[in-house]
């Protein structure tokens, strides 16, 4: 939780994720403003503190950058009881570092503080040539899940940031050139006809399909990647 007095603000904020995500490293950054290659992965958990001067306030953050070995998951509890934010950390290369990742998420909306206030941090953005978790992906999760986040979507910056509770509001809604997948399911994008955005609910029979800027290929493009257009044999389903 935090606590307030005088101007000052104490709040606890606790890094959770899998190992080797990169969460020591992004805390070191934060508090000694240094940057190490090479990370010993944490045991248990280690414990930092930062204090910022925010407006007329200053705030003191009681960091806990938890282990991200399964063997310590159940001393979690234990660090991110009671903490006004945490920071779920996955790696961009590693489809079960953002698997572990999303777990995470759940476990924290269901035991954690009902007004934590979360962020998805997708690590290690240097090694871009072997990204496995899409920008799109981690967004729309990230939105579908009331988080905070920030990341680069063709070429637009998206901004998701909401108070507990509270739909995240886009900065950008406007998603183009992409295959809709199954993180997606449930989630209403804005699509732009040339005009207005229209509002579109992802279903499961939407999956593989290919997202431009005008329409929806009819039948799912069995090739390609996000930046890449549906073949011309491919029919669309035009946005009114």
């Amino acid at each position: 939780m935090a606590t307030i007095g005088n101007n000052n603000l104490n709040a606890k904020l606790v890094l959770l994720g899998d190992m080797g995500a990169g969460k020591s490293s992004l805390v070191l950054r934060f508090v000694k403003g240094h940057f190490l290659e090479f990370q010993e992965s944490t045991i248990g958990a280690a414990f930092f503190s930062q204090t910022l001067a925010v407006n007329d306030a200053t705030v003191k953050f009681e960091i806990w950058d938890t282990a991200g070995q399964e063997r310590y998951h159940s001393l979690a509890p234990m660090y991110y009881r009671g903490a006004a934010a945490a920071i779920i950390v996955y790696d961009i290369t590693s489809t079960d570092s953002f698997a572990r990742a999303k777990k995470w998420v759940q476990e924290l909306q269901k035991q954690g503080n009902p007004n934590m206030v979360m962020a998805l941090a997708g690590n290690k953005a240097d090694l871009e040539e072997k990204r496995k978790v899409t920008a799109e992906v981690s967004i729309i999760f990230a939105v579908m899940r009331l988080l905070i986040g920030v990341g680069c979507l063709g070429q637009e910056l998206l901004k998701l940031e909401a108070p507990p509770g509270e739909k995240p509001e886009l900065v950008k809604t406007h998603l183009r050139n992409m295959i809709i997948v199954p993180e997606m399911i449930g989630s209403v994008i804005g699509v732009y006809n040339g005009k207005t955005f229209n509002s579109i609910e992802i279903k499961p029979e939407m999956i593989g399909h290919y997202l431009a800027e005008f329409s929806i290929s009819y039948k799912p493009v069995k090739h390609g990647r996000p930046g890449i257009g549906a073949t011309h044999s491919s029919r669309f389903i035009p946005l009114k």
